[in-house]
């Protein structure tokens, strides 16, 4: 069951359709929920910034730092604030440590 929402995923990126993604943001499996969120990093539209942003505020310090990483990825200039908002309260060092690095990358996207 696993490979097929993976395949799902690989699918979506390859079409730069994030809906279908978005949708695995919901399921039980906490592998799966990680690969949509690492999905969504690969695809650079508002549908996967928006859909990842929540995430920041997860109670699941993994779903956290993977929607850091994956925002970083994105670039989208608007993340900026929230990463910083998150990192400035996250109380977690190893998420706080990838949230900087993704703070990092954004600053080079709009270098």
């Amino acid at each position: 069951m696993f490979g097929s929402k993976e395949s799902k995923i690989e699918k979506a990126i390859a079409k730069n359709q994030p809906e279908a993604i978005i949708k695995l943001l919901n399921d039980k499996d906490k592998a799966t929920v990680l690969s949509a969120i690492k999905g969504l990093g690969s695809i650079k539209l508002d549908d996967s910034f928006n859909a990842l942003v929540p995430l920041l505020n997860s109670p699941d310090k993994d779903y956290r730092a993977a929607a850091a990483e994956s925002l970083g990825n994105i670039g989208n200039e608007h993340a900026k604030a929230f990463m910083l908002h998150a990192t400035s309260i996250e109380k977690e060092e190893d998420v706080k440590k990838v949230m900087e690095n993704a703070c990092s990358k954004l600053k080079e996207h709009h270098a």
